[in-house]
């Protein structure tokens, strides 16, 4: 990891567009399942509100897991038909 990573264009999850749409995407599934959870067991907002924040972070880090292995997927099918047109592969 270098400076890039946190304040360049690209990082180690893509663009720095996408690196803030995981974000928003955790923190907006974290807050409601916060509040969701405050609301129907009637427990403190900031209590929950801590819950929240934590499972906001991992949705965020899940997601940005799902991109990776997803482009991996798709380079590792691209390598597949290079070999395969190029090298003479089964």
């Amino acid at each position: 990891m270098d400076f890039n990573d946190f304040f360049g264009p690209t990082g180690t999850e893509g663009t720095r567009g996408m690196r803030i749409a995981t974000g928003l995407l955790g923190a907006v599934a974290g807050g409601a399942v916060g509040w969701g959870s405050a609301v129907l067991l009637e427990a403190s907002s900031v209590a929950w509100g801590v819950i929240g924040t934590l499972l906001g972070g991992f949705f965020g880090a899940a997601f940005s897991f799902a991109i990776i292995v997803g482009l991996l997927m798709g380079l590792g099918v691209v390598l597949f038909v290079v070999a395969s047109l190029y090298l003479g592969g089964s």
